[in-house]
Protein backbone atom coordinates (compact mmCIF):
# COMPACT_ATOMS: atom_id res chain seq x y z
CA UNK A 1 0.00 0.00 0.00
CA UNK A 2 2.71 2.62 0.53
CA UNK A 3 4.91 1.94 -2.39
CA UNK A 4 1.60 1.95 -4.67
CA UNK A 5 0.58 5.13 -3.09
CA UNK A 6 3.46 6.77 -4.14
CA UNK A 7 3.19 5.59 -7.90
CA UNK A 8 -0.03 5.64 -8.18
CA UNK A 9 -0.61 9.37 -7.31
CA UNK A 10 3.08 10.36 -9.38
CA UNK A 11 0.79 8.40 -12.30
CA UNK A 12 -2.51 11.00 -10.87
CA UNK A 13 -0.40 13.49 -10.65
CA UNK A 14 1.75 13.40 -14.17
CA UNK A 15 -0.37 11.49 -16.28
CA UNK A 16 -3.98 11.99 -14.99
CA UNK A 17 -5.31 11.52 -19.00
CA UNK A 18 -3.44 7.95 -19.17
CA UNK A 19 -4.39 7.40 -15.57
CA UNK A 20 -8.10 7.69 -16.61
CA UNK A 21 -7.87 5.86 -19.65
CA UNK A 22 -5.91 2.64 -18.23
CA UNK A 23 -8.86 2.79 -16.17
CA UNK A 24 -11.40 2.53 -18.56
CA UNK A 25 -10.55 -0.77 -19.74
CA UNK A 26 -12.09 -2.05 -16.34
CA UNK A 27 -15.55 -1.52 -18.74
CA UNK A 28 -14.31 -4.70 -20.98
CA UNK A 29 -13.28 -7.13 -18.01
CA UNK A 30 -15.05 -10.17 -17.69
CA UNK A 31 -16.79 -10.91 -14.33
CA UNK A 32 -13.97 -13.55 -12.94
CA UNK A 33 -11.19 -14.10 -11.22
CA UNK A 34 -8.44 -14.26 -14.06
CA UNK A 35 -9.46 -11.06 -16.24
CA UNK A 36 -9.29 -9.49 -12.55
CA UNK A 37 -6.18 -10.81 -11.82
CA UNK A 38 -4.56 -10.24 -14.83
CA UNK A 39 -6.10 -6.78 -15.42
CA UNK A 40 -5.14 -5.38 -12.08
CA UNK A 41 -1.29 -6.21 -12.52
CA UNK A 42 -1.04 -4.70 -15.93
CA UNK A 43 -2.71 -1.73 -14.04
CA UNK A 44 -0.80 -1.03 -11.27
CA UNK A 45 2.40 -2.21 -14.11
CA UNK A 46 1.15 0.51 -16.54
CA UNK A 47 0.61 3.18 -13.40
CA UNK A 48 4.19 2.37 -12.07
CA UNK A 49 5.43 3.67 -15.80
CA UNK A 50 2.71 6.62 -15.34
CA UNK A 51 4.48 7.71 -12.47
CA UNK A 52 7.39 9.23 -14.24
CA UNK A 53 9.63 6.34 -12.22
CA UNK A 54 9.91 3.33 -13.65
CA UNK A 55 12.07 1.66 -10.95
CA UNK A 56 8.25 1.09 -9.24
CA UNK A 57 7.69 -0.95 -12.46
CA UNK A 58 10.64 -3.03 -11.83
CA UNK A 59 9.82 -3.71 -8.79
CA UNK A 60 6.58 -5.30 -10.04
CA UNK A 61 7.93 -6.84 -12.34
CA UNK A 62 9.51 -9.36 -9.33
CA UNK A 63 6.41 -10.20 -8.21
CA UNK A 64 3.78 -11.22 -11.12
CA UNK A 65 4.04 -14.60 -10.26
CA UNK A 66 2.45 -14.28 -6.81
CA UNK A 67 0.43 -11.46 -8.32
CA UNK A 68 -1.11 -13.07 -10.20
CA UNK A 69 -1.87 -16.58 -8.26
CA UNK A 70 -2.98 -14.73 -5.13
CA UNK A 71 -5.18 -11.92 -7.44
CA UNK A 72 -6.35 -15.50 -8.68
CA UNK A 73 -7.77 -16.70 -5.18
CA UNK A 74 -8.58 -13.01 -4.01
CA UNK A 75 -10.96 -11.95 -7.00
CA UNK A 76 -12.65 -15.13 -7.15
CA UNK A 77 -15.27 -13.76 -4.88
CA UNK A 78 -17.70 -11.15 -6.17
CA UNK A 79 -17.03 -8.59 -3.14
CA UNK A 80 -13.72 -8.13 -3.40
CA UNK A 81 -14.23 -7.64 -7.15
CA UNK A 82 -16.75 -4.97 -6.56
CA UNK A 83 -14.55 -3.09 -4.15
CA UNK A 84 -11.88 -3.02 -6.80
CA UNK A 85 -14.30 -1.43 -9.06
CA UNK A 86 -15.19 1.12 -6.86
CA UNK A 87 -11.58 2.04 -5.87
CA UNK A 88 -10.96 2.17 -10.04
CA UNK A 89 -14.13 4.37 -10.17
CA UNK A 90 -12.82 6.60 -7.60
CA UNK A 91 -9.50 6.83 -8.88
CA UNK A 92 -10.64 7.91 -12.45
CA UNK A 93 -12.60 10.76 -10.91
CA UNK A 94 -9.60 12.01 -8.59
CA UNK A 95 -7.89 11.99 -12.25
CA UNK A 96 -10.30 13.53 -13.47
CA UNK A 97 -10.09 16.27 -11.45
CA UNK A 98 -6.84 16.89 -10.76
CA UNK A 99 -6.53 15.63 -7.37
CA UNK A 100 -3.60 13.87 -6.80
CA UNK A 101 -3.35 14.58 -3.26
CA UNK A 102 -6.39 12.40 -2.24
CA UNK A 103 -4.75 9.82 -3.87
CA UNK A 104 -2.78 8.10 -0.10
CA UNK A 105 -5.94 8.43 1.55
CA UNK A 106 -7.99 6.69 -1.19
CA UNK A 107 -5.08 3.78 -1.23
CA UNK A 108 -5.09 3.48 1.95
CA UNK A 109 -8.88 3.14 2.53
CA UNK A 110 -8.42 0.73 -0.08
CA UNK A 111 -5.74 -1.16 1.36
CA UNK A 112 -7.89 -1.57 4.30
CA UNK A 113 -10.82 -2.72 2.88
CA UNK A 114 -9.03 -5.20 0.29
CA UNK A 115 -7.50 -6.41 3.58
CA UNK A 116 -10.32 -6.83 5.40
CA UNK A 117 -12.38 -8.71 1.93
CA UNK A 118 -8.79 -10.99 2.27
CA UNK A 119 -9.07 -12.01 6.13
CA UNK A 120 -13.14 -12.88 5.42
CA UNK A 121 -11.91 -15.08 2.52
CA UNK A 122 -8.60 -16.80 4.27
CA UNK A 123 -11.02 -17.43 7.17
CA UNK A 124 -13.52 -19.11 4.71
CA UNK A 125 -10.44 -21.12 2.77
CA UNK A 126 -9.54 -22.24 6.25
CA UNK A 127 -13.43 -23.59 7.27
CA UNK A 128 -13.55 -25.08 3.57
CA UNK A 129 -10.35 -26.98 3.96
CA UNK A 130 -11.46 -28.34 7.70
CA UNK A 131 -14.50 -29.32 6.32
CA UNK A 132 -12.65 -31.52 3.62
Amino acid sequence: TNISSIFIRGAVKNNPEQVINLISEADELGDDAAAFSDFDYRLYHQLAFASGNPIYALILNGFQGLYTRMGRIYFAEKPTRDCTLNFYRQLSELAARGEYEAVLPLVRQYGADSGTLWLTLKQSMSENLAEI
